[in-house]
């Protein structure tokens, strides 16, 4: 997005306010007072429960609220209530927060027996996160919190926000509540949902409290082993024993160490916390500081189990928290409550056998001490569990940040979203698409349309969905727009939204080649039942291969065909769906271009570009959803890719230099490519792992665009590729080792100029393993180096799209792939302050 001088001192001068508050903000208040407070410690068998049902009229009618329950068990259960309120005569009539066989659960139903009817149906973790994400059945005590609001529902684990739902469904929501009790649930068939464990506290607020409330009612883990060491080490010398606890840890298959420490070393190794097998060499469990970079070894005489590292600052002197959580899903590295480092292997203590010797400060090796830890030693904890994401924030103090859901399943009557596109206008709305997929989340073909939703408050409050691109059909046998992407000329106001389309049983696994217009820049139909072509003028007037005109006509607007004045079906049907069909659309991708012209309220109908963009060798042609870019020349351009007869993909970018009346393509990064020693054309290339994906593309200081693209080549990095000349040629393609690509799309954008020289260039995407644990980034050189890095949500990520809000801070709407869209409100300060 081209940005003027006067949005960048705006921005500025919103930074600036926003870190003289912040420095003036008073200590935080404490949590309301609760309305429902039980804090009597009870363990629960599995068929005892405590009766709350005098206290439903402090609850019933609450439509927006907080509930806060502190529990532990190492049950399997499938379902065990912490707190539900029931409509004891009517089935599934309840408000229910538990745990699921080990996950959290909360549901809010009104005689509704059926998935698809929940007013609330929420599980944390869902189906696509990681199974390293968090387990709530490990024996350990953890905080649940969920809460209640106009903006929908969020779901806290150990105090810091896990998961969201569109639904803003609370006790009101069921009627006729009759009963209310902590472990267990009561159906109009009797009591079900039996907890089994220790419950030490329940808490319902009549509002939703703030996330850093949530934060303080959840106490920090309990550790196994806990050591306030509060002293300096020298590097050299300085260590303390601990051996003699090593008989609580040795045998642990899974578990955590933290530790908080401070240093400006720059040594090879410095050991914050180690236990060894002193008589065979390279024998240890250790956890250093390696000059700067945090380091995690398990080896058995020099065989490693798990080796880890994450590269950063940690030793600048500042005061900082690592812990290593390894358990069933891998091992993490968390540094100061975010996930910087992680692994599928899992080792601890009970890997090395013959441990004889444990130690804060140093290693020991069958030669003697060394790696010394040079700086100081706060505390360092053992505990006999993985630590999740949220628990390790906890021992940090990380500052909370809260994320909103804004499509979900179910949401608008919709089975699903995917594909988020996020945009700030020139007057400070905020635009944001994506696909909703109406009875499933399958890719085209498909029914799936383009949804907008609006904020006009920086992100705080948005408007209902509103559809404003819906083809024909059903399922499977529906027309598509697919991967939609955004940006506004700020000449004329305008706002451009760019979409990929396919007619009804069509999609990217099985169109054909071709642009799907004739030479005369006419729309092909065909005539499946005869084969015949013909050609469908702008008027909606329908003239065969000879050039005369038929007795078809098109209605443009909706699709409709009559033919001699009588039904025909519909051009964007399957063919076969509707008995009378007769015409239908060429089937092939095509690009459409909308327009807005009063802040995205309105749109225009779809103008089809592919006579001008697309080649007829093409198969796919379709978006690199999210942001499009106005270059500082006033072109706008749209990042897209495409594929060849040999199903090979290759990026580019489509552009307009009059206010988008008109697009043209550019070439590729894949033409003239020197790729594995031969020179290369996107046309004609057959070797798959030369494929370029989805691109997201920046404009950068010195006026040249930089490429990010998703790739087949295996390297496991995103490939990049430089144009000086707007897009029409490109520089040859290489592989940025700081990104990952785990074969998903990325976001990117060019923060505005804060007057200071710096190039600011904004990345995130998926870091893996597969599509999980999103990151963002900043570079200050213009993308050359991302020196600021921070874990956005480690668990579930996949696609995600990139603003600068307002008031400077960074907006950021990213996908739990076949669950929902969530938007979250990112500092810059959150990661100018990062280490790593």
């Amino acid at each position: 997005m081209k940005h003027s001088r006067s949005l960048s001192l705006l921005v500025a001068g919103a930074i600036a306010a926003a870190t003289v508050l912040a420095a003036q903000s008073p200590a935080l208040a404490a949590p309301p007072t609760p309305v429902l407070d039980d804090s009597t410690s009870v363990t629960y068998t599995g068929s005892t429960y405590t009766d709350h049902t005098s206290d439903l009229s402090a609850v019933s009618g609450l439509s927006t609220g907080t509930i806060v329950v502190r529990f532990k068990t190492t049950s399997t259960g499938s379902a065990m209530t912490l707190l539900s309120a029931s409509n004891t005569t009517l089935p599934s009539s309840n408000i229910t927060l538990s745990v699921n066989s080990g996950k959290l659960h909360f549901e809010v139903r009104q005689n509704n027996t059926t998935t698809n009817n929940f007013a609330t149906n929420l599980t944390y973790p869902t189906v696509d996160d990681p199974s390293s994400a968090a387990s709530f059945n490990d024996g350990a005590w953890h905080t649940a919190a969920v809460t209640v609001g106009s903006d929908g529902t969020r779901i806290y684990a150990d105090g810091y926000q896990v998961f969201a739902g569109t639904s803003s469904a609370f006790f009101s929501t069921v009627s006729g509540l009759n009963g209310m009790w902590i472990g267990r649930n009561v159906d109009n068939g009797g009591g079900q949902w039996y907890f089994t464990g220790t419950i030490a506290s329940v808490k319902v607020y009549s509002s939703a409290l703030a996330a850093a409330d949530v934060v303080s009612l959840s106490p920090a883990p309990d550790a196994l082993l806990s050591y306030p060491v509060a002293q300096s080490f020298n590097g050299s010398s300085t260590y303390v024993d601990k051996t003699t606890d090593l008989g609580s840890v040795s045998s642990l298959a899974a578990g955590s160490i933290a530790a908080s420490f401070s240093s400006t070393s720059t040594s090879a190794a410095g050991a914050i916390f180690s236990a060894s097998d002193t008589t065979n060499p390279s024998s240890n469990i250790t956890v250093s500081l390696n000059n700067g970079a945090l380091y995690f070894e398990d080896r058995s005489n020099g065989t490693y189990s798990t080796q880890l590292t994450a590269p950063g600052r940690f030793n600048d002197g500042a005061t900082h928290t690592v812990v290593v959580s390894a358990g069933s899903g891998g091992t993490t590295i968390y540094a100061d409550g975010y996930r910087v480092a992680g692994s599928t292997s899992t080792a601890f203590f009970s890997l090395v056998s013959g441990l004889n010797g444990m130690w804060v400060g140093r290693n020991v090796d069958n030669g003697g001490g060394q790696w010394y830890f040079g700086g100081t030693i706060n505390w360092v904890n053992v505990y006999s569990t993985a630590l999740s994401d949220s628990q390790a924030k906890n021992l940090a103090g990380a500052t909370p940040s809260t994320f909103q859901a804004l499509y979900d399943n179910g949401y608008a009557g919709s089975a699903n979203y995917r594909i988020p596109a996020l945009l700030t206008t020139s007057s400070g709305t905020l635009l944001a698409s994506a696909d909703q997929r109406e009875s499933s989340a399958s890719d085209a073909p498909n029914d799936i349309n383009t949804a907008i939703r609006r904020s006009t408050d920086g992100g705080a409050t948005w408007s209902a969905a509103t559809t404003i691109l819906d083809y024909p059909g059903t399922g499977s046998n529906g027309a598509s727009a697919i991967d939609s992407a955004m940006v506004q000329d700020s000449s004329t106001g305008r706002i451009f939204l760019m979409v990929d389309h396919f007619p009804g049983g069509w999609g990217q696994p099985n169109n054909q080649a071709g642009t799907g217009f004739d030479a005369s820049g006419n729309r092909v139909l065909v005539n499946y039942a005869t084969g015949a072509t013909y050609a469908l003028h702008s008027d909606g007037s329908v003239y065969d291969s000879t050039g005369t005109l038929t007795t078809y006509v098109v209605d443009m607007t909706t699709g409709n065909v009559t033919h001699a004045g009588s039904g025909a079906g519909n051009i964007y049907l399957k063919n076969g769906v509707d008995p009378n069909q007769s015409l239908s659309e060429f089937g092939t991708s095509y690009l459409v271009v909308m327009h807005s012209d009063d802040d995205g309220v309105t749109w225009s109908q779809p103008l089809h570009i592919n006579a001008s963009v697309k080649a007829s060798w093409m198969k796919f042609l379709g978006t690199g959803p999210g942001n499009g870019i106005q270059l500082s020349n006033g072109r706008l351009e749209f990042p897209v890719y495409y594929s060849n007869g040999s199903g090979v993909y290759s990026s580019a970018t489509v552009y307009s230099d009059d206010h988008g009346s008109t697009w043209q393509r550019g070439s590729s990064p894949n033409d003239g490519r020197v790729f594995n020693g031969t020179t290369i054309q996107s046309q004609t290339v057959t070797t798959s792992s030369a494929s370029l994906h989805e691109p997201s593309i920046i404009q950068k200081t010195n006026g040249d665009i930089l490429m990010y693209m998703r790739n087949s080549s295996g390297t496991g990095k995103v490939a990049t590729a430089t144009s000086s000349d707007g897009g029409a040629t490109w520089s040859q393609v290489a592989y940025n080792n700081q990104l990952t690509d785990v074969f998903c799309q990325t976001a990117s954008f060019h923060y505005p100029s804060l007057g200071d020289g710096k190039d600011r260039v904004l990345f995130a995407n998926a870091t893996g393993p597969s599509r999980n644990n999103g990151v963002l980034r900043l570079s200050t050189d213009g993308g050359s180096t991302f020196t600021y890095n921070r874990t956005i949500r480690a668990a579930g990520y996949a696609y995600n799209s990139l603003t600068v809000l307002p008031d400077g801070s960074i907006g950021l709407l990213w996908e739990l792939q076949n669950t929902g869209l969530y938007f979250q409100r990112v500092p810059l300060s959150f990661l100018t302050t990062s280490a790593g």
